[in-house]
C-alpha cells in the first residue's frame, strides 16, 4: 500500500505472472525531489505535503521548527527550488487535543518573511511568541549589568550570555539587541488560510506562491 495523499492509499493489485518489479523510492523525511508537471504532490513528512498547480524539476525541504501541544503553535520553515507557475497549496497536519469543533474550524495558517533562526533565538521563552516578555528579558541585562556575568572572572559564563543575548553579534548586548528583538515582535504575519480546515483528518490548507516561514494556530 502507497500513501498517495495524507488520508487516501494505494494498493496494488495481486501480482500472479513472474517477472514483475515494483520500484519504491522512499526520501529523507522533510526533503522531497519535484518531478515536473501539472497538479504534483510531494511529502515532506507524513505532517507535511506542498501541492504544485504547475511545477519545473526541483526539490523541497522543510523542517517543524516549533510545536506547542495542544494544537496551539505549529512553526514549519519550508524552501521550494524549483520554478513555480502557479501558487502552491500547503497543507499540514496538526493535534486537535484539547480543542472543540469550533476552535479547530477557526484555525489558520500564517506565513512570514523573516530569519527563521533568529526568529527563533528571540523567543526565550519558547512559547511561540515574540512578545513584551522577550523584550523584558534582554531589557534587564541591558538595563542592569549586574546580570551579566564577569567577562573575566568567569568567562565561559560570559560567553553563553554573548551566545544567547548577542544577538546581533557585535560582541556586547546593548540597546542594538533590545531593538532586534523588537524587531522581531513587530514581524508582519500573513494569513494565507485556504478552504475550509479538514476537521475529520486534523489538516489544516495555505494557498502562497512564496515560501518562508510557516505558523499554524
Amino acid at each position: 500500500m502507497v500513501t498517495t495523499e495524507f488520508t487516501q492509499s494505494y494498493q496494488f493489485i495481486e501480482i500472479k505472472e513472474a517477472g514483475h518489479t515494483l520500484a519504491v523510492t522512499f526520501s529523507v523525511d522533510g526533503q522531497a525531489d519535484i518531478a515536473g508537471g501539472s497538479n504534483v504532490t510531494v511529502f515532506l513528512s507524513s505532517f507535511a505535503s506542498l501541492t504544485f498547480g504547475d511545477v519545473g524539476d526541483g526539490y523541497a525541504f522543510g523542517n517543524e521548527l516549533l510545536s506547542i501541544s495542544p494544537g496551539d503553535v505549529v512553526v514549519w520553515e519550508i524552501t521550494v527550488d524549483a520554478t513555480l507557475g502557479q501558487q502552491v497549496i500547503v497543507a499540514l497536519r496538526y493535534d486537535d487535543t484539547g480543542l472543540s469543533q469550533t476552535e479547530e474550524e477557526n484555525l489558520r495558517m500564517y506565513r512570514s518573511d523573516v530569519d527563521y533562526d533568529l526568529w527563533l533565538h528571540c523567543d526565550f521563552n519558547d512559547d511561540g511568541t515574540i512578545d513584551g516578555q522577550d523584550v523584558k528579558v534582554i531589557s534587564n541585562i541591558v538595563k542592569h549589568p549586574k546580570f551579566l556575568p564577569d567577562e573575566f572572572e568567569d568567562p565561559e559564563l560570559y560567553q553563553l550570555y554573548l551566545d544567547n543575548y548577542d544577538l546581533d553579534g557585535s560582541g556586547t548586548i546593548d540597546e542594538l539587541d533590545i531593538h532586534v528583538v523588537n524587531t522581531m515582535k513587530n514581524i508582519e504575519w500573513i494569513d494565507i488560510t485556504y478552504g475550509p480546515v479538514d476537521t475529520v483528518n486534523n489538516i489544516i490548507y495555505g494557498l502562497t506562491d512564496h515560501f518562508s516561514i510557516f505558523r499554524g494556530r
